[in-house]
């Protein structure tokens, strides 16, 4: 006689049809919705293009072809650990999605981010869509709406621009180039950070959840060292070049905002994922006033100005 089954078989139906549902993505606000947002994003701006596949992705500084990645299959590549780790992340304020086209040459992300800034302004200030986060109606170098140090010039493709270091040390940084990067399967990452335009001044940071905000007013090599050590940072990370340009161009685009305005009410911002070894300098973006445009540049992690603070950041 066959052994009679627990289930019925319209429960056995019900189990193989949940069975066969794509995997639940993270508990994070409106990450599906802020992904799709930021496809279509790229996609308007000429970073997220067709392939030869029919599938959507980019072409590589390598001149390879990249598949974008799924919401589903971002998930995917997290452990059971990560995926706690990311979760409760999102809990501590670290909500706001980027999707970056890591892969991508720097220089080419650079020259959109210079057209999405000019698109946004207006010399009729009545027209003007570029402001600072106080209600400022900001000025345009239209002639160079984004200054850009000359070491960035094809920095990443030559690997002089090396990523996610563990020190800012020129002969020990421990950091990988953009290629090795693109090699370990990441010319696509999402990334979280808070949704901040304006990075907290010294003492005003808020804690959420067991983490304090990280304030202004540090060394680059003091926020690196609080990321790596401190637990309430555990999994942490800086910015790249790279999420920094698609943060300011999501922000322009969403809210007509300039990010990093630190002679408005924001702060300048080490961009502590990249580093220079052969200059020994550590990226940092902002929105200079004075000048009338968007800087990213580069300056000693041994320095500390109250203008300057770090955002961090998690992937997927």
């Amino acid at each position: 006689m066959s052994e009679k089954t627990p289930f019925s078989l319209e429960e056995l139906r019900e189990i193989a049809e949940i069975a066969s549902r794509p995997k639940e993505t993270l508990k994070v606000p409106n990450l599906e919705a802020q992904y799709q947002s930021q496809a279509a994003l790229l996609e308007k701006r000429g970073l997220l293009e067709t392939l030869s596949s029919g599938k959507k992705g980019l072409i590589d500084l390598k001149g390879q072809e990249q598949v974008l990645p799924t919401l589903q299959e971002f998930s995917q590549r997290l452990s059971p650990e990560q995926k706690a780790l990311i979760e409760r992340k999102a809990e501590q304020g670290l909500t706001k999605v980027f999707l970056v086209p890591f892969g991508k040459d720097l220089d080419r992300l650079t020259q959109i981010y210079r057209e999405v800034i000019k698109n946004h302004f207006d010399p009729d200030p009545g027209k003007t869509r570029l402001f600072g986060t106080d209600g400022t109606k900001l000025k345009l170098d239209t002639n160079q709406p984004l200054w850009v140090w000359e070491k960035y010039a094809q920095a990443d493709e030559e690997g002089k621009l090396v990523y996610f270091p563990q020190k800012f040390d020129k002969t020990n940084h421990q950091g990988k180039t953009k290629a090795q990067i693109i090699q370990a399967g990441q010319a696509w990452q999402l990334v979280l950070t808070e949704d901040l335009a304006d990075l907290p001044s010294e003492n005003q940071g808020k804690d959420i959840q067991g983490r304090h905000q990280l304030e202004a007013n540090k060394t680059g090599h003091e926020y690196l060292r609080l990321l790596q050590e401190d637990p309430q940072y555990q999994g942490e990370q800086g910015l790249t070049p790279e999420a920094q340009i698609i943060r300011a161009l999501t922000y322009l685009e969403e809210r007509n905002l300039a990010v990093d305005d630190y002679q408005g009410q924001g702060k300048a911002n080490w961009l502590l994922g990249a580093y220079f070894p052969e200059t020994g300098n550590v990226p940092y973006a902002c929105w200079f006033r004075d000048n009338s445009q968007a800087y990213l540049a580069g300056l000693a992690p041994a320095f500390q100005y109250s203008s300057r603070a770090a955002l961090p950041s998690v992937m997927i």
